[in-house]
This record gives C-alpha cells, structure tokens and sequence, in this order.
C-alpha cells in the first residue's frame, strides 16, 4: 500500500481529527498520546513534533472547530448590515460549527464538570476569545448608536453566546431535538428577535 503523503499543516488536521474521536469515546484524562498516535498511524515522537502535549493539542481542537475563526473572518460586507442581520449571519454559522462538531462540545463540557483545570484552560482560549470579538461587535453598535449605550458590551456577549449555548445544549446534548424539533431559521429568528428586543437604542 502507497504511505500518503502530507503536509505539516495536514498532519496536524489528521492527529486533531483522530484525537477528537478518541476524546470523544474515551474522554480527554482516559486518552493517552500513544493511543492518539497509534490511532492517528504515526509515531508518538510524531506526535510530539506537532503538538507538545496532551493539553496542547486539546486548546489546538477547540480553537480549530470554535466559533472563533467565522469572527475573525466576518466579510466586510456585513458590517454594513444593520444589527439584526449580523447576529443572525453569525449564528448561522455558530450553529453550523455546533452541528459539525457536536462530539467535540460534548467532550468540552464534560472535561469543564469533571476537571477545574480543563475548564479554566478552555474559558481562557476559546470562550472568552469569542466574548472579545463579540464584545468589539456591540461596541461599534454602541459607538454607531444603534443599541444603549448604557448596557455592557462584554455582559452582552457573554447573554447572547449564553442564549445559543442553552438552545445548542438542551436540543443536542440532552436530546431534546428527539422530542420537538425546529426550523433552524425560526431558531435564528426568535433568539435574535427576543435578544434585540431589550438593546436596541429607542429612536
């Protein structure tokens, strides 16, 4: 059998694609680096060469598949939208990532209840990075008086990524979809309809 040949930056896809699998049987303490690597087909050393730990190769997934990288990369054209049609863009997104890698959030939520450490490692790179960015999207609202300025911007982002972590949650993690299921686009609607209804600057 032909060996495959890939780049450095495709080896690491492959280990953090195989690591995820196995984090996600296994969970992240029960998951050892030689299992990883016997799993992903390369060498421990291997390993080690694109990750230098366990830990680190965990923050590396969660940054990869967060919604870290659709706010990083909002097209400029959206920022000429009104308020409403940005969150909504957003959290189609959001829930795309979620739907994609539903393993990967179950991992994280599990590791956050079981182990402080984990959790605080994760807040630190993942969700407190999206808080930022969304902070800086309702301070230019703010600035551009479109919503109060006497909200807090962080407060704001951390409500409404709350807001679709709940839904993500009850209808995924605890199977709620199996019981009632709805329209991705109602879902989008009603939380930025009911969100925006308590910011929006009164004209």
């Amino acid at each position: 059998m032909a060996r495959i040949r890939r780049t450095f930056a495709q080896t690491d896809e492959m280990i953090m694609e195989k690591a995820l699998e196995l984090f996600a049987q296994k969970g992240f303490r029960a998951t050892s680096t030689r299992e990883i690597a016997s799993h992903a087909g390369i060498t421990e050393v291997t390993l080690y060469r694109h990750f230098a730990s366990k830990e680190k190769l965990f923050e590396e997934i969660g940054k990869k598949f967060s919604p870290i990288a659709v706010l990083e990369n909002i097209p400029h054209d959206i920022e000429e939208k009104k308020i409403g049609e940005k969150l909504s863009y957003l959290l189609r997104h959001f829930f795309e990532i979620f739907k994609q890698r539903n393993p990967l959030i179950r991992v994280m939520l599990a590791e956050s209840i079981a182990h402080p450490e984990i959790a605080k490692m994760l807040f630190e790179k993942i969700p407190f990075r999206v808080i930022n960015l969304m902070a800086d999207i309702f301070k230019m609202e703010m600035q551009q008086g479109n919503i109060s300025s006497l909200l807090k911007p962080r407060l704001l982002a951390r409500i409404f990524i709350g807001q679709f972590m709940a839904y993500n949650i009850m209808q995924e993690i605890l199977h709620g979809n199996e019981f009632e299921k709805f329209d991705i686009n109602d879902v989008i609607e009603t939380i930025v309809s009911v969100f925006l209804n308590g910011i929006i600057q009164k004209k």
